[in-house]
């Protein structure tokens, strides 16, 4: 198997195992879970995201073995203030690993406007949990 894939049936092991809370829901109740390596083209992730309608749980495995947990869902009022970030679609020839780095460098998380999202619109995206390997 490919280190995607293994990662893949890692990750949904662990919340078989684990019950792990999944913190983005979806307009129909869904818990989507996207799990891609770090070195992914964040186009991969937005083209994923699309799919799950925008809302999902993304687990990033870094090089360093580290999973982070990233929680997108849809913005409200309350997040109103968090950092906007427009993609101008350079950023999708950037990594996974990328992004994840950015998003933890901004407390309260980003809103994510990018034309790879729509119809999905804006999506606000938050640093959930950081998991060593074998946690």
């Amino acid at each position: 198997m490919s280190a995607a894939t293994d990662f893949r049936v890692d990750v949904a092991k662990f919340i078989g195992r684990t019950r792990y809370d999944l913190p983005a829901i979806n307009d129909a109740g869904e818990r989507c879970v996207i799990a891609l390596l770090g070195s992914d083209p964040a186009a991969e992730l937005f083209a994923q995201l699309k799919s799950a309608g925008g809302c999902a749980t993304v687990f990033v495995k870094r090089l360093s073995g580290t999973v982070d947990v990233l929680a997108f869902t849809k913005p409200d009022t309350a997040t109103a203030a968090t950092r906007a970030l427009t993609l101008d679609g350079t950023e999708q020839a950037s990594t996974v690993e990328a992004l994840a780095e950015m998003v933890e460098k901004t407390p309260g998380g980003l809103t994510l406007h990018a034309a790879a999202l729509a119809p999905a619109g804006p999506v606000r995206v938050h640093s959930h949990a950081r998991m060593k390997p074998n946690e």
